[in-house]
C-alpha cells in the first residue's frame, strides 16, 4: 500500500474580504479607543499563544503613549485572564489595555479593520485563521516564526515575522506603529495574498484537482507532496491511500 500526501489551503468566505465595515465601527463599540492606534491580539487567551509576550512587547514599545492601545480580544480561563490583567498593572499599561472578552459576528471584522497591527507571538500555530482574517481585512500582522503561515507572510510582505520573544515582538510593533506608509503597503499585500491563496474557491479547486488525480491515477495537481514532512505552510494536510 502506498501512502500519498496532499496539502490544500484553508479558505475564507467572501464576507471576510468584501463589504468590510468602516474602520470607526469598532471604536463606536468601545469609545475609550477613539483616537488611538490599536495593536490587536484576537484569539484564545492561552499560554500557547503567548498573550503575556504581547503585553510585555506592547509595554516596551508603547508604554506611556496616550495615542496607543492594546486590545486583548478572546475567551480564556478566568484565573489565567486575571493573571494577564495583573501583568498589565505590573507593567504600568493597564490604562492602555482593553480586555474585551470574546467578540462575535460583525465585531470581529470591525476589530480587524480598526487595528493598526495584528499581533500573534504564538509558540505554535498549524494555520492561524485569525491571522488570515486580519490580512483579509487589510490589517498588517506581526507573527512569530512558529506560526506556519510565517513564510507566506514574509514572501508576500504582508507583515513582520519575528522570534517568539518580547524583544523581537516589541521591535516589530515599533516599526509598524511608527510607519503609516509601511502599514498601508503591508495591509494591501495581505489582502492580495488572501484572495490569491486562501479563498474557499481556491481551496475547492485544489481539492477537486486532487480527487480527479485519484480517480485517473495521475499526479498533476500541485497539492501533492512527496512525503508527510513536505508540506506547504498555511494549509491542511490529508493523505490518500492506494492499495
Amino acid at each position: 500500500m502506498n501512502r500519498a500526501v496532499f496539502v490544500v489551503p484553508w479558505g475564507l468566505p467572501e464576507a471576510a474580504y468584501s463589504g468590510l465595515p468602516e474602520s470607526g465601527a469598532f471604536r463606536q463599540r468601545f469609545p475609550e479607543l477613539d483616537g488611538k492606534r490599536l495593536a490587536l491580539f484576537l484569539g484564545r487567551l492561552h499560554p500557547k499563544k503567548q498573550p503575556e509576550v504581547a503585553l510585555r512587547a506592547f509595554a516596551q514599545a508603547c508604554r506611556g503613549d496616550d495615542h496607543a492601545a492594546l486590545v486583548m480580544a478572546g475567551p480564556g480561563e478566568a484565573r489565567y485572564v486575571q493573571g494577564l490583567r495583573s501583568l498589565a498593572r505590573q507593567l504600568a499599561i493597564e490604562k492602555q489595555v482593553l480586555f474585551t472578552g470574546p467578540l462575535w459576528g460583525p465585531a470581529v471584522r470591525e476589530a480587524y479593520r480598526a487595528a493598526s497591527v495584528f499581533v500573534l507571538p504564538s509558540w505554535q500555530e498549524n494555520f492561524g485563521r485569525a491571522v488570515v482574517e486580519a490580512m483579509a481585512a487589510g490589517c498588517p500582522v506581526v507573527v512569530s516564526d512558529r506560526v506556519d503561515l510565517a513564510p507566506d507572510i514574509s514572501a508576500a510582505r504582508a507583515g513582520l515575522v519575528t522570534a517568539p520573544t518580547t524583544e523581537a515582538t516589541a521591535e516589530a510593533l515599533r516599526v509598524l506603529l511608527g510607519d503609516d506608509a509601511l502599514r498601508e503597503h503591508m495591509g494591501r499585500n495581505g489582502q492580495i495574498l488572501v484572495q490569491e491563496r486562501f479563498t474557499w474557491e481556491r481551496a475547492a479547486g485544489e481539492l477537486v484537482g486532487v480527487y480527479e488525480d485519484i480517480l485517473t491515477g495521475r499526479r498533476t495537481s500541485s497539492a501533492w507532496r512527496t512525503h508527510a514532512a513536505d508540506s506547504r505552510p498555511g494549509a491542511y494536510q490529508r493523505t490518500a491511500e492506494r492499495s
